[in-house]
């Protein structure tokens, strides 16, 4: 399996909104969804690319440059 187009606009809405939940709501999504999605993007990548905490989630430097590459996959 490799990475999908559904896994991409995951990633990015998460990276823009800074949220699951809220990109979850805004793609029309299960919140688990969304971070099955993410959880399967890092792990075909090798990279974790969101550093996560109880309140809040931002990205890791390898995140800031994966997004790059996803925005123009997109």
């Amino acid at each position: 399996m490799g990475v999908s187009t559904d896994m991409l606009a995951a990633f990015t809405k998460v990276a823009e909104l800074a949220s699951v939940s809220a990109a979850a709501q805004e793609l029309g999504l299960p919140k688990s969804v969304v971070s099955k999605r993410i959880a399967q993007l890092e792990h075909l990548v090798q990279a974790t690319l969101f550093s996560r905490s109880t309140r809040r989630i931002a990205l890791t430097s390898a995140g800031v440059i994966y997004l790059d590459f996803a925005r123009s996959a997109l």
